[in-house]
């Protein structure tokens, strides 16, 4: 009898301990995107692509456990301009001093802090982004789906560019520039494709 309750209370204790079974997808950087969507408090905005450089995320039987992104700030592109002296202009812009100092900044992180699966595929999630040495949370929701080892990852967030030094022609900074003010928020939508 006490045999067999060693060999139960061992058997419960490897099975209490068995660490979750995880599965690691890498991003596949050339079939994955990002849109960022900027505008002006009153009448235009304006959106482009910038691309991954690298990135993971962790599955644990359908449950989003980690995910970790590096974002190529170099890659910075204008859709929706045609003309191509304005659409440089423009990217030209974005990279400078005034907004992402790219030149000193190349890249941007994202690293998911926390989370929760809300129905099957569907996930709320918590992440800490880093853009020019500045740190903020954000929180937003996904959904992803896996087929053939893998995964999809949909959604969008919006982030607060002032909360990273990016304060220019931020009406909350400089309220007096009437219709030139430029929204805080900037928004990015995501499409992650990941190979196991």
């Amino acid at each position: 009898m006490k045999n067999i309750s060693l060999i139960l209370a061992i058997a419960f204790s490897l099975f209490s301990f068995t660490p979750p079974h995880i599965d690691n997808f890498v991003a596949d950087t050339k079939k994955s995107s990002l849109k960022w969507t900027g505008s002006k408090i009153v009448g235009s905005s304006h959106y482009g692509n910038i691309s991954i450089d690298k990135g993971a995320l962790m599955m644990d039987h359908g449950k989003l456990v980690a995910a970790n992104f590096t974002i190529d700030m170099q890659t910075i592109t204008c859709t929706d301009i045609e003309n191509k002296k304005s659409n440089e202009k423009l990217v030209s812009h974005l990279n400078n001093e005034d907004f992402f100092d790219v030149e000193k900044y190349p890249t941007a992180e994202l690293k998911m802090i926390t989370s929760r699966k809300i129905s099957d595929g569907k996930h709320n999630v918590a992440a800490e982004i880093t853009i020019k040495g500045y740190k903020s949370v954000i929180n937003f929701e996904l959904e992803t789906s896996e087929r053939n080892g893998t995964i999809t990852a949909n959604g969008k967030f919006v982030f607060d560019r002032t909360k990273f030094n990016v304060v220019y022609a931020s009406g909350t900074l400089f309220p007096n520039l009437g219709d030139k003010i430029i929204s805080n928020d900037v928004t990015i939508e995501f499409n992650i494709v990941a190979n196991k």
